[in-house]
């Protein structure tokens, strides 16, 4: 049962008992591949894997994505496509060798070094060690650090091809004597780009889009449990929102990746609160928001579609249909979703 609940949670997976005692699984939107002891369990995207990866490769890199096609066109297993992605955004930024910057150490040496750190020192009842506080010039930095982490999640998962686990095992030999950090992607999320480490960001969004799909080592009972997974509507939702901001060549402050948190309202009133996957705005105003679904298609299967509204502009008195506005909450003067929208469709 525990194996069972495992794979409903990380895969969003309905699983039903038949007659004759088997189990007939319905994933979710999630695919990837969960290690649960000496059993593994793959659940693969109906459409084909090189457009996953493609839309992963073009989120984290809009404009260098075909450096990485030979390597995504022929993979045939998400997993090792994501590594391979991976390693070769790595081996293109870290040519030169990795990051290097200025940290603050504060360690106990035996020797004055940098500034003492009296208040502490003071406490002591001897002169030795000393407490000291000084700048260090090295690679054990927090970008790398990142790297580090990423690397170590990659090469716990089960990969078939041996040219990717040895490039990983190379990789994994530059860095591993960094410090050994919890990292998470909340660590990516508040880096601050300058032109010191501009070209570390696409390698580092990718990084982040592997290590928000990892679940960290688990135990069911005492079986080891590993896995890496990702949501497809999170993956197209992100690359949609990649595609219409390089086309824009608007900003992630026009374009941003959380229009939900800006506080948009429907009404006038602030009271109808607007909940939207993406936002664009200029001149200080809101221009556009939408949102991005998953809709059946017919020809090809389960398709990811980006399907929006585009803001109309309406006459004062006009309103959205009585069942989707409160009694009493006034709408503004342009709606989204609602009457006289235009919807257009974008698929992959």
């Amino acid at each position: 049962m525990t194996q069972r609940r495992l794979v409903e949670e990380h895969f969003e997976a309905t699983i039903t008992t038949e007659p004759d005692d088997t189990y007939r699984v319905q994933p979710g939107s999630v695919v990837g591949s969960l290690r649960i002891g000496d059993r593994t369990v793959v659940v693969e995207p109906k459409l084909p894997i090189d457009r996953v990866l493609f839309m992963t490769a073009y989120t984290a890199d809009p404009h260098r994505w075909q450096d990485k096609w030979s390597t995504i066109s022929s993979t045939g297993s998400l997993t090792d496509g994501i590594a391979a992605l991976f390693l070769t955004a790595y081996h293109r930024t870290v040519a030169g060798g990795p990051l290097r910057a200025y940290r603050t150490v504060e360690r106990d040496e035996p020797t004055i070094k940098g500034r003492i750190r009296w208040e502490r020192q003071a406490r002591r009842p001897g002169p030795l060690p000393v407490a000291v506080r000084y700048q260090l010039h090295d690679d054990d930095i927090i970008e790398n650090q990142i790297l580090r982490a990423t690397i170590q999640v990659l090469r716990r998962q089960r990969i078939s091809d041996h040219v990717v686990r040895s490039g990983l095992t190379r990789a994994w030999q530059q860095l591993r004597d960094l410090t050994d950090t919890q990292i998470t992607p909340g660590h990516i999320d508040r880096l601050t780009w300058t032109r010191h480490n501009a070209h570390y960001q696409p390698l580092l969004l990718l990084a982040r889009t592997i290590l928000a799909g990892a679940m960290p080592d688990l135990l069911a009972g005492a079986v080891p449990v590993v896995g890496f997974t990702l949501r497809l509507y999170d993956v197209f939702e992100k690359f949609v929102r990649s595609v219409l901001r390089d086309s824009l060549a608007a900003t992630s402050t026009d374009f941003p990746d959380n229009p939900a948190d800006h506080q948009l309202f429907l009404d006038e009133d602030r009271r109808i609160r607007l909940l939207p996957d993406l936002g664009y705005r200029a001149d200080r105003a809101w221009r556009f928001v939408g949102d991005v679904k998953y809709k059946a298609d017919t020809g090809n299967g389960l398709n990811p579609t980006y399907t929006s509204c585009s803001p109309t502009p309406l006459p004062r008195n006009s309103a959205p249909p009585p069942s989707s506005t409160p009694t009493g909450h006034r709408p503004q003067g342009v709606t989204t979703f609602q009457t006289g929208a235009r919807c257009c469709t974008f698929g992959t």
